[in-house]
């Protein structure tokens, strides 16, 4: 919304606005009669659907292709893929089922975060002149 309003098309995130009620309403009714499962399911559906003109529309306005902006976005993907990888291989291990105790969940979450960060890390360059020049900076 910041964008639209710097950018003068309020008009747009107006029109972007009523779609995107209409779709998170309609998955709204719609999910309520059923159980919580086909409910989120709808509530997924609507929000990926509303993704596409709002990111369309934004793109148009700041001049940037879909390629361009999933060029600067797959390292992030890349990362959370590693993770998740590494966090079933984990629960293979270790089942999530089993976790009965805050501490071991903790360290489940600990342990996926330091895996996202080091695979952001590597998969990145942005990401590292980042953090290399701030740790830099501290000493």
């Amino acid at each position: 919304g910041a964008v639209f309003m710097a950018k003068a098309k309020t008009d747009v995130l107006m029109r972007l606005g009523f779609l995107g009620t209409f779709l998170q309403v309609s998955s709204f009714i719609i999910g309520v009669q059923y159980d919580i499962k086909i409910f989120a399911m709808c509530y997924f559906i609507a929000n990926c659907l509303n993704f596409f003109p709002v990111m369309f529309c934004l793109f148009k306005i700041i001049d940037v292709s879909f390629i361009d902006f999933f060029k600067r976005i797959s390292p992030i993907f890349v990362s959370s893929f590693l993770m998740v990888l590494f966090l079933y291989a984990l629960s293979i291990i270790y089942p999530v089922n089993d976790i009965a105790n805050l501490l071991v969940l903790v360290l489940f979450a600990v342990a996926g975060a330091f895996v996202y960060i080091l695979a952001l890390f590597l998969v990145s360059s942005d990401f590292r002149s980042y953090f290399i020049a701030r740790v830099l900076k501290r000493h």
